[in-house]
């Protein structure tokens, strides 16, 4: 409010006004996300005084960022179907506008192999030695191959990076065989069992 004066004194004060400061609010201190994943990623960050809401973007690589989620949260989970380094970035805005970026550490994705290898098993073996063999499946680093013996429970026989297995010294009997690939980010479906 204002008055005018003089040497007399001073007259009414003026009709008061008010005037409203919204800052934008600061970048959130800190943005949280796990060091490596399998394909969901849960993000979450620290809240920012007078926000009202925050971006999410992603990218991966080096590649361009992308939004991943805008809302009042202060946490998301992403699922992501592709392998690499994902990095993130999160704002807070209100009315006044929004903070700078606060950027996340890399996590590092591994995608589970898509798909189950094909097992070729010989249908019958007269010695007690055959040979199992499967195909490479894309993204694998790793197969497990298990067998069982007649209506028994699977067992693994063999966990590394080749695609077959000799077997040998087998009596009598019904063996069955079944494998998967694997990866850091985990395993794939079990192929067609065979005997």
């Amino acid at each position: 409010r204002a008055q005018a004066c003089n040497v007399g004194g001073c007259g009414a004060w003026s009709a008061a006004k008010t005037t409203g400061v919204l800052l934008k609010p600061a970048a959130p201190a800190s943005i949280t996300v796990p060091a490596t994943s399998s394909g969901s990623i849960a993000v979450s960050w620290a809240a920012s005084a007078t926000a009202t809401s925050y971006t999410l973007q992603q990218r991966l690589g080096t590649g361009s960022w992308s939004n991943a989620y805008t809302g009042a949260a202060t946490s998301s989970t992403r699922t992501v179907t592709t392998s690499g380094s994902y990095t993130y970035q999160v704002q807070a805005c209100n009315a006044s506008g929004c903070s700078a970026y606060k950027a996340s550490s890399a996590t590092t994705v591994t995608i589970p192999p898509a798909s189950a290898p094909a097992l070729t098993a010989p249908a019958s073996s007269t010695t007690g030695s055959y040979t199992l063999s499967w195909t490479a499946v894309a993204g694998a680093t790793s197969y497990t191959l298990q067998e069982k013996v007649g209506s028994g429970s699977w067992s693994t026989i063999q966990t590394g990076g080749t695609t077959s297995k000799a077997i040998s010294g087998k009596g009598n009997g019904s063996y069955g065989y079944r494998a998967q690939a694997c990866n850091v980010g985990g395993c794939g479906a079990w192929s067609a069992a065979k005997t």
